[in-house]
C-alpha cells in the first residue's frame, strides 16, 4: 500500500479500505449494466434472452477487471479479488430489479400481467441465488485478473486508501447514474409517454419490478416503465451514498446535504407517481423541473466531497496576485452564481413549454438563451482561470470550465435546431392515456431526439454551473492579496 500517512479526512492511508471500493465498483458496474439492458431492449432490437444475458455478464466482467486493475494501479493489488467478489455480488443484486421481469410468467401483448407480487416462476428460486453466485465468482475472477494486469509500484498520493476519496467517487457514480434517468425522462416527455403505464406504484396492476418483459414491446410503455425502474436504481444509489456519508464524513453540513438529497429523490418518486395517478400536467411540469435541480444538487454534493474542494481550506488561505487580478475570484463567483440562477429560470420556462405547449414561456426561453450563452462563455473562461487556486482545486475548476463551455456551445446549436423543429412539427398535446396511445402517435423521431438531447444537455449545463458555483464560492473566501 501507499506510504502516505494521512488523508484530508483524517483516515490513516496505510490501512486499506474495502467497503468504499465495493460500493463504488458495485454501483458503477450496475449502472453500466442497466444502460446495456436499456440499449438491448429498445423496441425493434429484438435480441434473445441468451444474448442479452451474455452482454450483461460481459459488462459485469469488464467492470470487475477494471476494479482489480484500478486497485492494483493504486497500490492495493491484494484487494482485487476481495473487492471484485463484493462488488460483483452487489452489482448482481441491483440488477435483479430489472432481471426479475424475466422471472415471471410472461403475458401476451394486450393482456394483463399477474397482479401484485404474483407471477414468479418456480425457476426463480434457482435463478436468483444462481445469479448472485455468478456475480460473486465473476467479480472475484475479474478482480484477480485486473490486479495481475495492473500491478505496479504504489503511487505517492494514496488514492486507494481513506474513505474521503471513495466517498467522492461514490457520489460521482450516483450523479452519473442520474443522467440516464434524466435522458429517459426527456424521452418520456418528448414522446408523450407519461401516461403509458397506468397505476402507481404498480404497473398495470403488477408489482413494478415484476412487470413481464413481454409487455414492454410498445415503445411508450418501454420508455415509461424503464423510467420508473431507473428512478428506483438512482434512489438506491443515493440511499447508499447517504449511509456511507453518515458513516465516514465529519462535516455536519455535508451529512445534512446528503440527507436532503435522499429525501429529495423520494419526493421525486412520489411526485412522478402522483402525476400518473392524477393525470396532472402541473405535477409533470414540477417533476421535470425538480429532476434537473436534483441532478444539479448531486453535482454540487460531489464537488463538496472532492479533493479539489477540500484543499481550498487545507492549503494556505492567502495567495498573492498581481494588482489587476486580486478581485478576479470575487468576479468569478458573481458571474457563475448569476449564471446558475438564470439557468433555473431558463429550466422553468423550458419545462413549462414542454409540458403545456404555451408560447409565452417558449419566447422567454429563447430570449434568456442569448443572455445565458454570453454569461456561460464568460463564466466558463473564468473557471478556467485558476491562478488563485491550489493544484487539486485548479484542476477541478478547469475541468468544470471546459465542460461548461462545451455544453454551452452544443446547446446553442441544439437550441436553433429544436426551435426550427418546433415551428414545423406537430402541435403539443397532453400525454394520451394507455388506451389512447395507438390513436395518438408521438411526434416525428427527429423532433423527439433533438428535443431530448437539448433537454439532457441543459441538465448537464445546470450541473456544471452548480458545481462551479460551489467551487467559486469556496475559492472566493480565500481572500488573495496583491503582490508586493
Amino acid at each position: 500500500m501507499t506510504t502516505q500517512r494521512l488523508h484530508l479526512d483524517g483516515v490513516d492511508a496505510t490501512k486499506p479500505i474495502r467497503s468504499g471500493p465495493i460500493l463504488v465498483y458495485g454501483f458503477g458496474t450496475a449502472v453500466a449494466m442497466w444502460c446495456a439492458w436499456l440499449l438491448t431492449h429498445i423496441p425493434g432490437v429484438d435480441l434473445s434472452p441468451p444474448i442479452v444475458g451474455g452482454v450483461l455478464l460481459a459488462v459485469l466482467a469488464a467492470g470487475m477487471v477494471f476494479a482489480g486493475w484500478s486497485l492494483a494501479r493504486g497500490g492495493a493489488p491484494r484487494l482485487g479479488w476481495i473487492v471484485g467478489a463484493g462488488a460483483g455480488t452487489l452489482a448482481a443484486a441491483i440488477n435483479l430489479l430489472v432481471l426479475a421481469s424475466y422471472l415471471v410468467e410472461q403475458a401476451r401483448p394486450g393482456t394483463k400481467p399477474a397482479e401484485g407480487f404474483e407471477g414468479l416462476t418456480p425457476a426463480a428460486a434457482i435463478y436468483i441465488p444462481g445469479f448472485l453466485l455468478a456475480g460473486a465468482v465473476i467479480g472475484a475472477l475479474g478482480g484477480l485478473i485486473g490486479s495481475v494486469v495492473g500491478k505496479s509500484p504504489p503511487p505517492p498520493d494514496g488514492n486507494y486508501a481513506g474513505h474521503g476519496r471513495w466517498l467522492a467517487r461514490l457520489s460521482l457514480v450516483s450523479t452519473v447514474a442520474a443522467l440516464p434517468l434524466i435522458i429517459l425522462g426527456g424521452f418520456v416527455t418528448s414522446t408523450a409517454s407519461g401516461m403509458a403505464v397506468p397505476g402507481w406504484p404498480d404497473s398495470y396492476g403488477a408489482n413494478m419490478f415484476l412487470f413481464p418483459v413481454s409487455l414492454m414491446s410498445h415503445p411508450r410503455v418501454f420508455l415509461e416503465h424503464s423510467h420508473r425502474l431507473f428512478g428506483a436504481m438512482v434512489g438506491l444509489s443515493v440511499l447508499a451514498l447517504m449511509i456511507y456519508t453518515l458513516r465516514v464524513e465529519k462535516r455536519r453540513w455535508v451529512r445534512g446535504w446528503m440527507i436532503v438529497l435522499f429525501v429529495a429523490v423520494c419526493v421525486q418518486g412520489v411526485l412522478g407517481g402522483l402525476r400518473v395517478v392524477q393525470n396532472s400536467t402541473a405535477l409533470a411540469t414540477v417533476h421535470g423541473i425538480l429532476a434537473q435541480l436534483f441532478f444539479a444538487a448531486l453535482a454540487a454534493g460531489t464537488t463538496y466531497l472532492t479533493l479539489g474542494y477540500r484543499t481550498l481550506k487545507a492549503s494556505p488561505p492567502v495567495t498573492s496576485l498581481p494588482p489587476d487580478e486580486v478581485r478576479h475570484p470575487r468576479k468569478r463567483r458573481i458571474v457563475v452564481v448569476a449564471l446558475f440562477h438564470l439557468l433555473i429560470v431558463q429550466l422553468i420556462m423550458g419545462a413549462w413549454y414542454r409540458h403545456t405547449g404555451q408560447n409565452h414561456p417558449l419566447y422567454t426561453h429563447v430570449a434568456l438563451a442569448v443572455v445565458i450563452v454570453i454569461l456561460g462563455f464568460i463564466g466558463g473562461m473564468m473557471l478556467r482561470w485558476t491562478r488563485d487556486l491550489p493544484d487539486p482545486a485548479a484542476r477541478l475548476s478547469r475541468r468544470l470550465g471546459t465542460g461548461l463551455l462545451g455544453c454551452i456551445l452544443l446547446q446553442f446549436g441544439l437550441g436553433w435546431l429544436v426551435l426550427g423543429l418546433v415551428f414545423t412539427g406537430t402541435v403539443k398535446e397532453a400525454a394520451p392515456l394507455a388506451h389512447e396511445m395507438d390513436s395518438k402517435p408521438p411526434p416525428p423521431r427527429s423532433q423527439v431526439l433533438a428535443a431530448t438531447v437539448h433537454q439532457a444537455n441543459g441538465a448537464l449545463i445546470i450541473a456544471f454551473a452548480a458545481a462551479g458555483t460551489v467551487l467559486a464560492r469556496g475559492a472566493s473566501r480565500r481572500k488573495p492579496v496583491e503582490q508586493p
